[in-house]
């Protein structure tokens, strides 16, 4: 069977185990604009925009300009709170590293501003490590819908049916199986039993040490 030529990567919740951070951030958000939710609520928007995040718990009705406000609002308080804590889910260099190895292309493909992706890939040293980066501002529509996923393929210039994704939330591995790619659910925010049960979900793993880019060629669309 053949590899993937392209390995595409979510960040939040998948290079970094960081939502529980994003959450405390919405979470506070929200109760500060007298609308609270809980963070078993708020996992089930995962993949959403920011701005998407907004106009489901806040109010749909918003003014385009009150959206950014309140989305930077969170995103400094999620920033202040998570830069000293922040680092690679395990095993993620070393695939990176493999993939390479095997002549794979990568990509970054996130729901996340621009500020939290520069944000994450300078705390972890990873600014040169992918070929191609979209981002929330180069899509209309997040997650479930395939945009970022499409954009990231074309981008390197890579068929969406030799692409495999690394997801950690349902919005995101649906995006991919709409998308035509395999997907890789990563057990960072939901237990593995749980994420067996989706099934847009091509192969389960707790972290990125227990996968290779010649295991990925089972989950890849061009050999199923």
């Amino acid at each position: 069977m053949r590899i993937p030529q392209a390995l595409i990567f979510d960040m939040d919740g998948t290079i970094v185990d960081n939502m529980r951070w994003h959450a405390i951030a919405w979470l506070a958000l929200f109760e500060d604009q007298g609308c609270p939710t809980t963070e078993e609520e708020f996992y089930k928007t995962a993949g959403f925009t920011s701005a998407e995040v907004v106009r489901h718990f806040i109010s749909p009705d918003l003014p385009e300009e009150e959206i950014r406000c309140l989305a930077r609002q969170k995103e400094f308080l999620y920033r202040f709170l998570y830069k000293d804590h922040i680092k690679p889910v395990p095993g993620l260099r070393r695939l990176l590293r493999d993939a390479r190895a095997h002549g794979c292309k990568l990509a970054l493909a996130t729901a996340a501003g621009d500020r939290n992706i520069r944000f994450t890939l300078r705390h972890l040293e990873l600014e040169k490590e992918f070929d191609a980066v979209a981002g929330a501002s180069e899509v209309e529509r997040g997650k479930p819908e395939p945009d970022i996923f499409l954009l990231a393929a074309s981008k390197l210039g890579v068929e969406p049916a030799e692409c495999v994704v690394f997801e950690d939330g349902r919005p995101g591995v649906q995006a991919a199986r709409r998308a035509g790619m395999g997907s890789v659910a990563v057990a960072t925010v939901h237990p593995p039993e749980e994420l067996r049960g989706w099934p847009e979900v091509d192969l389960v793993i707790r972290d990125f040490r227990e996968v290779t880019v010649p295991k990925l060629a089972r989950v890849l669309p061009a050999n199923r």
